[in-house]
């Protein structure tokens, strides 16, 4: 198991999930009224696949697709920790004082899907 904290985005994180038969991605989510700090648990198959304008905004589900037609080995597991927040178009290093009361939650459903994907392989 490996732990990469990123920044990068869209098919920037090609590099990162190459050769892994499991990517687990905790990342914030848009919705409207969010809860802060509210964690929902998604597969790639939940999240929208949208053509974007620029390799900056592949979705997770095309960053996979393209990199099976290139031939390379992709996670076959995905789990998405999606975690909202707001505001999201503030962007900020630190945590608010509402994510951070929240974090033992998302630390909790991180290693729930860890343990669960450890499991399987098992």
């Amino acid at each position: 198991m490996e732990f990469v904290e990123s920044l990068l985005t869209g098919i920037g994180l090609l590099d990162l999930i190459v050769g892994y038969d499991a990517l687990v991605i905790v990342d914030t989510i848009f919705k409207p009224d969010p809860v802060t700090g509210r964690v929902r648990l998604l597969e790639a198959k939940d999240v929208r696949d949208i053509p974007g304008p620029s390799p900056h905004y592949v979705s997770i589900p095309q960053t996979l697709t393209i990199g099976r037609q290139l031939g390379l080995k992709m996670p076959g597991v995905v789990k998405i920790i999606a975690v909202e927040a707001k505001p999201l178009y503030h962007l900020n290093e630190d945590l608010s004082e509402d994510m951070k009361r929240r974090l033992p939650d998302i630390i909790g459903a991180t290693k729930d899907v860890l343990s669960n994907i450890n499991a399987l392989s098992d």
